[in-house]
């Protein structure tokens, strides 16, 4: 039997990876005067780039986590910019997490067994 192949439809860099595929920006802060202290400069970098891309903020706050889900003003173009701003204001700390669109295209048909073809050509007449 012959090896598989794989043959790749599109080629995209991360960034535009990032920004067609990612429905959810999850950004995880601690509930710590500090951290709190950061929202204000999150929040000019998400105005410096809007987009399609809900971003959510998840607030640890040692026992619970509450999830904080943004209205459209506040959606996002995820790019890796945007990504390691936020990662700085944090020490370098990952703090961005992504919720993926998983939905998978439908694949081409790229073979059609004859008995279908003769069927489809008679129909066709």
């Amino acid at each position: 039997s012959a090896p598989p192949v794989l043959i790749a439809e599109e080629i995209i860099l991360l960034d535009q990876a990032l920004m067609k595929n990612a429905l959810e920006l999850i950004v995880h802060i601690n509930d710590t005067a500090e951290e709190r202290g950061k929202l204000e400069r999150i929040r000019e970098l998400v105005q410096q780039h809007p987009g399609e891309t809900k971003l959510v903020l998840c607030v640890h706050t040692g026992d619970h986590s509450v999830f904080i889900e943004s209205k459209g003003i506040y959606s996002v173009s995820v790019t890796q910019c945007l990504v390691q701003s936020i990662n700085e204001l944090f020490n370098n700390e990952f703090r961005c997490r992504f919720k993926a669109n998983l939905e998978v295209p439908r694949p081409k048909v790229r073979y059609v067994p004859k008995q279908e073809e003769s069927q489809e050509k008679e129909e066709n007449e």
